[in-house]
């Protein structure tokens, strides 16, 4: 009977290569460019989260529901809910009711938001700027495009509430 070694048995496993490891970078570079947003945000006073919602805001003519916020930023109600209110506590949105629909109301970012977006919009810009470094400008829109392109062949799951 053959005794099997550790290198044995190690060099019979698949090797990972570029490939396999896709997922564990982007997981990774996740981590990273998040991380590095959130200290570009922390001196404006938002997190990653919040910014998300600000962002949608502003890209959306200034206000919108909350359910079109969560839908956008591809989150439940519920944790939307919370998020709104501490925005709202924070004094970084505003909530208007619905003259028509009395259960929902229309978010806005407050004047103080709106007075910083420019600021917001520099720091986007500089954590893009910060981790697109290594790559030149070719390779920049090819790395844009083939995200785009993983991104919208990702299948959208909903949280699995628990139980």
């Amino acid at each position: 009977m053959a005794v099997t070694t550790r290198a044995a048995r190690r060099s019979a496993e698949p090797q990972a290569d570029a490939a396999d490891m896709a997922m564990e970078l982007m997981a990774q570079l996740a981590r990273r460019t998040a991380f590095e947003f959130a200290s570009q945000l922390a001196p404006l006073g938002l997190t990653p989260a919040q910014f998300a919602v600000i962002d949608f805001l502003f890209g959306s003519g200034g206000s919108a529901t909350q359910a079109d916020i969560a839908r956008s930023v591809g989150v439940e109600q519920p944790t939307m809910a919370a998020t709104l209110r501490r925005m709202e506590r924070d004094g970084l949105i505003a909530r208007v009711a619905d003259p028509s629909d009395g259960r929902q109301s229309f978010v806005s970012p407050t004047p103080a938001v709106k007075r910083k977006k420019a600021r917001l919009a520099a720091a986007h810009q500089r954590v893009e700027a910060t981790m697109m470094a290594a790559l030149n400008v070719a390779e920049q829109a090819e790395l844009k495009r083939l995200l785009g392109k993983v991104q919208a062949g990702a299948p959208v799951r909903k949280a699995q509430g628990r139980g």
